[in-house]
């Protein structure tokens, strides 16, 4: 949001962007700022919080339309009907703009204290000499 006001006017002055819908903690964040630094630029405020840094979305297409967001939101129903019944794969190199190619960690499926070494870890925690008496 920050970063789209700042790329189409430049200019824009750090009470402008605390005009902004953004979230309180990055308002008082900015506040905080330009009290300290009464004159710090828009650019200053960017680099100090690293704007430029994170990644640009840009939306491929808006609409005021309550029409239209419904035919969108039936269209993208649609589109996961087809990736659940097998028709699309997300795994193809053409939707890698919609999926997440992190590898997720499998989860052992047993309880945390199957082998009893929890209780042996609380233990030494508790009573660091506690493993030495029989």
């Amino acid at each position: 949001m920050m970063l789209s006001a700042y790329e189409r006017n430049e200019d824009i002055s750090i009470k402008e962007i605390l005009q902004l819908p953004i979230e309180e903690g990055a308002k008082k964040s900015i506040r905080k700022f330009s009290e300290e630094n009464p004159n710090a630029s828009t650019l200053d405020l960017f680099q100090k919080f690293n704007i430029f840094d994170y990644p640009h979305f840009m939306p491929i297409a808006t609409s005021t339309s309550k029409e239209e967001l419904k035919e969108v939101y039936e269209l993208l129903k649609e589109f996961r009907g087809f990736v659940l019944d097998g028709v699309v794969d997300l795994n193809d190199k053409m939707y890698n703009f919609m999926t997440n190619n992190k590898i997720k960690r499998k989860k052992e499926h047993r309880p945390g204290c199957f082998d009893g070494l929890c209780l042996e870890k609380n233990i030494e925690k508790i009573f660091p000499f506690a493993r030495e008496a029989y």
